[in-house]
């Protein structure tokens, strides 16, 4: 597999989005010891549990997707709200069980089996399942498995996660909710070690409140959009890939949907052959990448959307096994996740950092990120383990994309900008003010921002 970066993925913090997203760590890395952890005081294992409410999901058929699944890291390098994916397919010859694909890890080589009881809506899945195989990934090391927890108050005041027994293991049952999502009470903690650490405070991942919402792929259909002409696209994503000079205003078709207008697409960016540069580009041509335009001081770049790239990631570099790409950025992945984007807007603003925008005619695109068919729901980046460093992960620097829309499209003109709104001063007790007051804690509202200061 010709590569210029390894590929960094990284698990974005939900509510906090600016510091850098925390990168996994790699299988070759030490084992963590237990790091921040919520307030134990209601995810104790002493929590009862509410009662499964009844939901039409029958068989391991209504089971069958993709999940985002949210949860809470514990230890220090994958701590807070985190998102990936899992994959539940069937589980040949079983009405009782199902397989999960990406679990306990995002880089889980194997499928660990869930126990369906349809009658009572609940789930379970065994403690000490072997889950990362090590010689699949050319590693002669021991294997890594999932074991199971409960957060466990102690005698001193202290929780820490106690391992699952026989006579526990039904404390462990998650639930089917009435939406067909699968939920893990919050005491319940999934880990993932080397089976001599199991019960000696050492994982390399270690999960709590646990939740898998089923999500379909965002799969555009181009007769719900209509174009609006050319427009030049400058791309952000796979040129930070090369050590080559950067493609510029490549001509790109622009579409935009008919029902909702706030809603564009580029058809086919990477259908060129320039983009089969240097060899890594082994499948490039029909695919999207779909902007939301509602905000224009908030560009959102749509997720789970093909973008119509792929890797080679064949040994042969044949192109015999290809990766997918799904291009989206910051914005649009927080506002997938459900995050509270008001309070994102203001926190970037306090630190002067700048969302992706629209300003006229041009779409300028950041905190770009990418995500794969491998991975659909986990954030990736270029960057690379520097050897001359102790092989510390350094990520490659993200250039700035623009997409000049074509000229006199429409659309511009009935989207109105926060930054020609009127602005608008309060107090914490919301009493509107004539102007700031020096040395105050004050709110500023301008259309849809909110940002408080102090005046000076």
């Amino acid at each position: 597999m010709k590569k210029i970066y390894a590929l960094g993925m990284a698990m974005m913090v939900c509510g906090s989005a600016i510091a850098a997203p925390n990168t996994i760590r790699k299988v070759n890395d030490q084992l963590l010891p237990l790091g921040k952890m919520k307030d134990p005081s209601e995810l104790t294992v002493n929590t009862p549990m509410k009662a499964a409410p009844a939901k039409a999901v029958s068989s391991v058929d209504d089971l069958v997707g993709m999940y985002k699944w949210t949860y809470f890291g514990i230890l220090e390098d994958n701590s807070g709200d985190q998102m990936s994916a899992v994959w539940i397919e069937k589980v040949a010859g079983s009405t009782t069980q199902v397989q999960i694909k990406g679990f306990p890890m995002p880089v889980a080589t194997l499928p660990v089996i869930m126990n369906v009881d349809f009658a009572t809506k609940k789930v379970t899945i065994q403690d000490g399942q072997k889950c990362v195989d090590m010689a699949s990934l050319g590693l002669q090391r021991d294997d890594w498995y999932l074991y199971v927890y409960l957060l466990t108050k102690l005698e001193d005041g202290t929780t820490k996660p106690v391992r699952v027994t026989a006579a526990t293991a039904d404390k462990a049952a998650g639930t089917i909710n009435e939406d067909g999502s699968i939920e893990f009470p919050g005491y319940v903690t999934f880990g993932c070690t080397e089976s001599g650490y199991a019960n000696d405070g050492g994982w390399y991942f270690l999960a709590q409140s646990n939740k898998m919402v089923l999500t379909k792929m965002n799969t555009i259909n181009e007769a719900d959009y209509e174009s609006i002409g050319m427009g030049k696209f400058t791309d952000c994503w796979i040129n930070d890939r090369f050590q080559t000079p950067v493609v510029e205003e490549e001509e790109v078709e622009v579409l935009q949907n008919k029902t909702n207008p706030k809603l564009l697409i580029i058809k086919d960016p990477y259908a060129s052959d320039i983009w089969k540069q240097n060899g890594n580009a082994s499948k490039t041509g029909k695919g999207y990448i779909q902007f939301n335009i509602a905000d224009p001081d908030w560009v959102e770049v749509t997720v789970l959307t093909n973008s119509g790239y792929a890797e080679d990631m064949s040994e042969a570099e044949d192109g015999s096994v290809t990766d997918d790409f799904y291009m989206t950025n910051t914005e649009g992945y927080l506002s997938f996740l459900g995050g509270d984007i008001e309070n994102t807007k203001q926190e970037w603003a306090m630190v002067g950092d700048v969302p992706s925008n629209l300003t006229g005619n041009t779409i300028t695109i950041l905190h770009q990120l990418f995500t794969d068919a491998n991975a659909p729901l986990t954030q990736n980046w270029w960057g690379h383990y520097d050897s001359n460093s102790n092989n510390v992960w350094i990520e490659a620097e993200r250039s700035e994309g623009k997409l000049v829309l074509p000229a006199g499209w429409s659309g511009v003109s009935d989207i109105v900008s926060d930054f020609d709104a009127p602005v608008k001063y309060y107090n914490l007790q919301g009493i509107e003010l004539a102007a700031p007051v020096k040395g105050q804690l004050t709110i500023k509202k301008q259309g849809n921002k909110t940002v408080k200061f102090i005046a000076k």
